[in-house]
């Protein structure tokens, strides 16, 4: 973990091994003479409370920085996140730039079709708009030439009828036959009478020629017309074309706007996710301050109470020897006899083999024995410094011998505990402690025969499931409990 040194309780076995250091030799005390100094005991009471509270505190701060731990391994995982919400917003955003670019490009590929068609529209117009106009004037050369054949057909209608009524071609014969005059009007009868022919054919040869004219000018109407359909059909399917790429650059349009859309969305995201990533790497930074803090604040309060612990131990020590001067003399004096009785109530000797087991086999099994291992919670190489029974919550735990309850209260690492002083055995000095019960075990001066029970199985303070931690205290010095049992 960058910048914060993984936890590591060394103080907990120095804390253990002053304790029971401390009940060893204060309780060899009260096995010496009578006359033992009142100040000694009462010096005795107040270094074993202070080596309680010393462990209960150690204890705590362990606590404390195995959470600040906590903190900074969370801090670091929500930036891990962080980083990839961004590498994801980020991927949004170059993806739908891509889409923007590609339908701006689209837009521009159908407005300009879309422009071309409607120059198209133009000239489609205007070619039909000429055609119109030629079959309105061809239409009005037809409508002339049958006005102008309706007037030939009038005139020559009235020709006829006026020779019909001359006696039709023989008006001319009889007109001189009939001559009674002078020459001269006779004269002018041949002449009429050969007007009137005249007349008639110059009338016959316009209206063919009146006919021809709009028979020509017919099918000028028909090509007018069929140009004026063909050019209008044209228009049409030009208009139509043109509708159609129109409505496919309202289409691009329309995906440009979404795509833009997406790309503010995608923006949005990506500043979001850039605001939780500042938000992740501030609160990793501050985590790893405050566990950078509260690790020196705890190894400074560690190093006050070693320093604490080497004056304490120094004490009991020159303590211990005074009273083991006192009793010397004592003993010479009244000639009494040897020292080594029993202490805490417990008197006798018994062999190692007399100590039995906490919790019988059949009820549980060895999870994890004493010596080094990795530590399953604070991730750290550390001692085991005891001997793991696991078996289920609420496990009766009974004592290895007899004794009296010395220590009974709750630490943060081994949980509910109780430790028992067994006295003097085989010149030895025993003491047993019992961890992570489920509740809190039997006060302090209880006195306990072996096999009667202690607590229960539990997994109260650092644990992992449901087992007894056992400790054994030979001399002072916490051993492995299984070359014992």
């Amino acid at each position: 973990m960058a910048g914060v040194r993984p936890l590591r309780r060394p103080h907990r076995w120095v804390i253990a091994t002053l304790s029971a250091t401390l009940a060893t030799l204060s309780l060899a005390l009260l096995a010496g003479p009578a006359q033992a100094d009142d100040d000694l005991e009462q010096r005795k009471d107040e270094l074993a409370g202070q080596a309680t509270e010393a462990q209960a505190y150690v204890d705590g701060q362990a606590a404390l920085l195995a959470d600040a731990n906590q903190r900074v391994a969370d801090a670091e995982a929500r930036v891990a996140a962080a980083e990839t919400d961004v590498a994801n917003a980020q991927a949004r955003v170059a993806a739908a730039q891509d889409e923007v670019t590609k339908a701006q490009e689209a837009l521009k590929a159908a407005q300009a079709a879309v422009a071309l068609a409607k120059a198209h529209d133009d000239l489609k117009a205007e070619e039909l708009a000429a055609a119109q106009q030629d079959l309105t004037a061809a239409q009005a050369r037809e409508k002339q030439g049958e006005a102008t054949l309706a007037e030939e057909h009038q005139r020559l209608a009235e020709l006829v009828a006026a020779s019909f009524q001359q006696n039709s071609s023989l008006i001319s014969i009889a007109t001189v036959l009939d001559f009674t005059g002078d020459i001269s009007t006779l004269g002018n009868r041949i002449q009429w009478a050969q007007t009137s022919a005249m007349s008639q054919q110059e009338s016959l040869d316009r209206l063919k020629e009146v006919q021809r004219q709009l028979i020509t000018a017919r099918g000028e109407t028909q090509v007018a017309e069929a140009r004026a359909d063909d050019a209008k059909a044209a228009a049409a399917a030009q208009l139509a074309q043109t509708q159609e790429l129109e409505a496919q650059a309202e289409a691009a349009e329309a995906a440009v706007e979404a795509a833009l859309a997406s790309q503010q969305a995608a923006l949005a995201d990506e500043q979001t996710a850039l605001a939780a990533q500042r938000d992740a790497l501030a609160g990793e930074e501050a985590a790893k301050a405050d566990a950078a803090t509260e690790l020196a604040a705890a190894e400074d309060q560690l190093a006050a109470i070693q320093r604490e612990q080497e004056e304490v131990n120094a004490e009991i020590a020159r303590r211990a020897e005074e009273a083991r001067l006192a009793a010397e003399e004592a003993a010479r004096q009244a000639a009494s006899s040897a020292a080594g009785a029993s202490g805490s109530g417990y008197t006798g000797s018994t062999s190692w083999s007399g100590l039995i087991r906490p919790i019988s086999a059949s009820e549980s099994w060895i999870s994890s024995p004493y010596g080094w291992r990795y530590n399953p919670i604070g991730g750290y190489s550390e001692l085991h410094d005891g001997t793991d029974f696991a078996a289920n919550c609420w496990t009766p735990i009974r004592a290895v011998a007899a004794g009296t309850v010395i220590k009974s209260y709750f630490g943060d690492g081994y949980g509910n505990r109780v430790f028992v002083d067994h006295g003097w055995v085989n010149g030895h000095y025993l003491i047993s402690a019992y961890n992570h019960m489920v509740q809190p075990g039997l006060p302090v001066g209880t006195w306990v025969n072996q096999g009667d029970i202690v607590g229960y199985v539990g997994t109260t303070g650092y644990s992992t499931g449901c087992h007894l931690h056992f400790h054994l205290y030979v001399d002072g010095v916490l051993v492995d409990p299984m070359g014992y049992l």
